[in-house]
């Protein structure tokens, strides 16, 4: 009885394991590739001055970019702020764009109409809200000459968007409104852009950045950090990937084995010329066989290699020599070592799906793990 709760208690591991690591690891395969550099925004006077500076210093870096970004904005944020209209209240997340904004971070319109270019570029007083918001505020219908009141200001309600509260967010709800109208309530400013695939613009977007806005400030690349979490089960999946593979290799040649064996037993008594057919499908069978089994080491192989082309610093200039290794471990360091870091709601979610991924990854393993010895017990 004892042995049967074990084995179940192994496969409920092994279940649970795969429902935290499956939906997790999608998602994380599936990021999108997002450049961000961020700063805690100033409070106060000081507050207009980098907003112009952020503005101004966009022009510059974006012509240094060229060609290796898709596109780039400007903005900033606020975790949670109170938005009011007449006596009803209820706190959101805010979130400043300027021109481009809604390239890089688009939202799915539910009624009314979205800020236009010119109304980013102006910083005019306009505002949307998410629906359920608006809700809150104003009921089933929207006034035509809503009003809403959040870091100290008024905007008009142009339209609303559908927002579904993710992790990263403090607040349930979501507003949108120009950066130039922003004042000084924000809390993070940031810098964003869409890269070209292997156009280096990593590396290009962090340093022209820092170089002509902010030094000390955050950067993520989310696809990148998305990919870091991947390593334990690209690393599990390359263990058991082999494993795997040998089975079969094994297995293929065993077919093989028996295949040429049955071959020189037909020999002994039938002619050559009849055994041509035999001999064909054999040779057809291995061909398949070996090349699906090459196929996959290939794909296998190319997988677990994939983030030594992403993490180009893991790889030193010269793998035998010292100081190179050394400089490696010490620039891999440093930026572990930042004191602070400005956190941004696309890298929460990261870390939250590579948080579930790591123990699922643990659970199904620790449950493998139990059901083999179990398997062992057995013979």
């Amino acid at each position: 009885m004892k042995k049967e709760k074990r084995r179940w208690c192994a496969w409920a591991l092994l279940a649970l394991g795969l429902l935290l690591a499956l939906p997790s690891l999608g998602f994380l395969m599936t990021a999108d590739d997002l450049l961000q550099y961020a700063i805690v925004a100033p409070s106060g006077e000081g507050a207009a001055d980098e907003i112009a500076s952020l503005l101004a210093a966009r022009e510059t870096i974006a012509e240094t970019l060229g060609d290796s970004v898709t596109a780039t904005a400007v903005g900033g944020l606020t975790g949670t702020a109170s938005v009011s209209a007449g006596e009803k209240s209820a706190s959101a997340v805010v979130y400043a764009g300027a021109e481009g904004w809604f390239e890089i971070y688009p939202v799915a319109l539910a009624s009314g109409r979205r800020i236009t270019e010119t109304e980013l570029r102006r910083g005019d007083r306009v505002i949307m809200l998410d629906s359920d918001l608006a809700f809150t505020l104003f009921g089933a219908e929207i006034p035509e000459d809503a009003e809403v009141r959040v870091l100290g200001e008024s905007y008009a309600v142009v339209g609303t968007f559908r927002h579904r509260r993710d992790v990263g967010e403090v607040s349930a709800h979501a507003v949108c409104l120009p950066l130039r109208a922003a004042g000084g309530g924000l809390e993070t400013m940031l810098f964003s852009a869409k890269p070209v695939a292997n156009a280096g613009a990593r590396t290009l977007f962090e340093s022209a950045v820092r170089d002509g806005w902010q030094p000390g400030g955050s950067f993520y690349s989310i696809e990148k950090e998305a990919m870091r979490r991947t390593m334990i089960p690209r690393m599990m999946l390359l263990v058991f990937g082999m494993s795997a593979l040998m089975a079969l290799l094994r297995g293929m040649n065993g077919v093989a084995a028996r295949g040429a064996q049955s071959f020189r037993a037909g020999m002994r008594v039938h002619y050559f010329p009849k055994m041509i057919p035999r001999l064909m499908g054999l040779i057809g069978l291995c061909i398949a066989g070996y090349g699906a089994l090459a196929a996959l080491l290939y794909g296998l192989m190319t997988f677990t290699v994939e983030p030594l082309y992403v993490f180009t610093e893991w790889v030193p200039e010269n793998i035998v020599a010292w100081s190179s290794l050394r400089d490696v471990f010490w620039n891999l360091t440093s930026s572990a070592a930042q004191l602070v870091k400005v956190g941004m709601p696309q890298m929460r979610r990261i870390e939250f799906a590579g948080g579930l991924l790591r123990w699922g990854c643990l659970l199904a393993a620790w449950a493998a793990l139990l059901l083999k010895r179990r398997a062992r017990a057995k013979r």
